[in-house]
């Protein structure tokens, strides 16, 4: 089991913050949503035919099935490939070893540290 918490103020939130100024930019637009105003305006920008229909699937604990080493890699490759637009001061090697720490899921919780 891997709980969803903030990790704010866990020792990986700077670095985590950090590490996000160039995954954010390598990320083509279509791909991102800015709030829920931004979802909402593109939900009402669609225009459905009669023979259409909008669905909502209620995915259940999606985030934690997400293969990590698998989604690291791809996120490493994107910043680190051809077409980057923002790559960090390192090299590959570190940035993915870095990326991989920021996601193991230290937490804390009335004031306890957990792993």
């Amino acid at each position: 089991m891997r709980p969803v918490v903030a990790m704010i103020n866990t020792p990986e939130y700077k670095m985590s913050k950090y590490l996000d100024n160039f995954i954010k930019p390598n990320i083509p637009n279509r791909y991102m949503l800015k709030s829920t105003s931004d979802f909402l305006d593109k939900i009402n920008s669609f225009s459905l035919t009669g023979d259409e229909f909008m669905v909502s699937y209620d995915v259940v604990s999606l985030f934690t099935n997400v293969p990590l080493k698998e989604t690291v890699d791809i996120v490493t490759n994107l910043v680190y490939g051809e077409n980057s637009i923002s790559t960090p001061p390192f090299d590959k090697t570190v940035f993915r070893k870095l990326l991989f720490k920021c996601s193991q899921c230290y937490f804390m919780f009335n004031d306890a540290l957990y792993q």
